[in-house]
């Protein structure tokens, strides 16, 4: 059945810019049209201070969250129920108030997708480029988006208890609602629409001040303060088949424990243990010696500190091996007047023993004070390959001549020889 909307000229089927307009519609017309408000004077602020990640996030919300998730689907039932056609007009009026505008708050960042979209709404004559920018400070209803979240907190509350008692989906239950007459008052006036989105039974949904018959029988949900609901054990589950799926579970479980409990206490798998696990097994009845998370158990830690300590007294020492300072006499001992130097500024003599306890006199330098160790010949570190290949490199370049001392680190003797076998005058 449609219902069509008695459109003016301008497009506009209502207008909620003053408190009456607001005042007049049901709850859940209520709570949309305010938070939509709430909406446009937040992502008009965040527009001016160029905080386009805000107006981006605020509007994914409220559009999937709030406008998509719960009132669309709350509006449904003005039409599924065919209720009165003032309703339906007036639902039909809100949404697309409410979609018009998230058009305008959204233009910026989709431009050519909103045009679209705005060209296909009834009675456009111009581009939502030039529309007017939604107004702010429009009025809102505080008590009316309270009375909405406890109705979302009690529909959450039935939603998770079938969940968690795997009712199909498409089977309708009975419920009981208690709560106080402030409460019941409103929550009342939608129970269609708590109906439809818990998938109630809607002529076995009762509301009370008080606890019902069967209240031992039933699922309690205590939703918020003055807002209860009994949902009875019967209509979401069959017992019969119930005590059979968790007596099977029970059986799998016991199996699965005995089966552990027999490998765990194997004589073939404690003889291959060292004998302090195995003793440890029998003191705490458990064979591992990891538990979760890698943490090793009190038994495995003590004794890796036994053997840590006894490695430390085998090398006679609790920690790391220290150089002792030498003694003044002895050899590598950098005392200045044994290395002729100044001192090392506590620093440990480099090199081999032989080269750091030779005296200024035999290196030919001397000591300057400020200055540490005078500079000490580095040791021959050329590998005995390398010096056959340089005695082969010399002999050849001697018996032609071209022989390069600086080169090959060879004496002027050896040169002289190789010019006079090549007949050469030596020079």
């Amino acid at each position: 059945m449609a219902y069509e909307l008695d459109l003016p000229k301008n497009g506009k089927i209502h207008n909620f810019d003053v408190e009456d307009s607001i005042s007049n519609l049901c709850l859940s017309e209520q709570w949309v049209v305010t938070k939509l408000h709430e909406l446009i004077d937040s992502v008009t602020s965040s527009y001016e201070r160029f905080y386009y990640g805000e107006v981006g996030r605020a509007i994914y919300d409220f559009f999937w969250s709030e406008f998509a998730d719960w009132y669309i689907e709350c509006s449904k039932t003005r039409f599924i129920r065919k209720e009165d056609t003032s309703t339906i007009v007036c639902a039909q009026a809100v949404l697309l108030y409410v979609f018009e505008n998230i058009l305008k708050l959204l233009h910026p960042f989709m431009p050519y997708v909103t045009e679209e979209l705005w060209q296909a709404l009834p009675a456009r004559n111009s581009a939502l480029i030039v529309a007017e920018w939604p107004k702010i400070l429009l009025p809102r209803d505080a008590k009316a988006v309270e009375k909405f979240e406890n109705l979302q907190a009690l529909i959450r509350a039935i939603r998770n208890a079938r969940a968690e008692y795997s009712v199909e989906p498409a089977q309708r239950i009975s419920a009981t609602i208690v709560a106080a007459p402030e409460i019941q008052d409103y929550i009342c006036k939608e129970k269609t629409v708590l109906a439809a989105l818990s998938r109630l039974d809607i002529e076995n949904l009762h509301f009370t001040h008080i606890p019902p018959e069967h209240a031992k029988l039933a699922v309690h949900l205590i939703v918020r303060e003055g807002l209860e609901a009994y949902l009875p054990i019967t209509d979401m589950i069959d017992v019969s088949t119930e005590i059979k799926r968790v007596s099977k579970r029970l059986a799998k479980l016991q199996s699965e424990y005995d089966a552990h409990t027999k490998s765990l206490t194997s004589p073939n798998k404690c003889a291959d243990r060292p004998k302090s696990l195995q003793a440890a097994q029998g003191a705490i009845g458990t064979s591992g010696t990891k538990v979760r998370g890698g943490r090793e158990k009190p038994i495995r830690r003590k004794e890796r500190k036994n053997w840590l300590t006894a490695e430390r007294d085998a090398c006679g020492t609790s920690g790391p091996k220290r150089r002792e300072p030498a003694e003044p006499g002895e050899k590598g001992s950098d005392s200045p007047k044994q290395n002729g130097t100044s001192g090392t500024n506590g620093r440990e003599p480099t090199g081999s023993p032989e080269i750091n306890t030779r005296s200024t006199e035999q290196n030919g330098t001397k000591g300057r004070a400020g200055r540490g160790s005078p500079k000490k010949p580095k040791a021959n570190k050329i590998a005995p390959r390398v010096i056959g290949q340089m005695r082969d490199k010399e002999a050849h370049f001697g018996r032609i001549g071209g022989f390069c001392p600086k080169r090959f680190g060879t004496s002027g003797t050896k040169r002289r020889e190789g010019r006079e076998r090549a007949g050469r005058p030596a020079d």
